[in-house]
């Protein structure tokens, strides 16, 4: 379950499990982390930067349940070996964009 763990820390006793159903339903269109493994060199670098420990090397990155989808190990992979497709992400922005009229326009919102 995505975010369990924020969820249990944070939430009033009771509404674990509509909180959690609602994020995993927000989250269902966005992309996941893939690992290439051709290009990994198993250095570890993203098992050091995930926040929530997630990920384990065997050999490759593995990711368990509780990955909360902040792409720290994505960003910080010095060999690019792990993607997502964040098109629906990208999307969202854009629309949500549409809604205010900030003066100057983020770049994340132009282009």
């Amino acid at each position: 379950m995505i975010y369990k763990t924020f969820i249990f820390y944070c939430s009033p006793a009771g509404t674990t499990r509509h909180v959690a159903a609602v994020i995993e339903q927000k989250l269902a269109g966005f992309g996941r982390q893939v690992v290439v493994c051709e290009l990994c060199n198993e250095c570890g670098i993203c098992v050091d930067l995930c926040p929530v420990a997630t990920l384990t090397l065997k050999p490759y990155p593995v990711y368990a349940d509780n990955c909360i989808l902040c792409f720290n190990c994505m960003r910080g992979c010095p060999e690019n070996a792990i993607s997502s497709d964040l098109s629906a992400i990208h999307k969202r922005v854009l629309e949500r964009a549409e809604n205010y009229q900030e003066e100057p326009l983020s770049e994340v919102f132009t282009g």
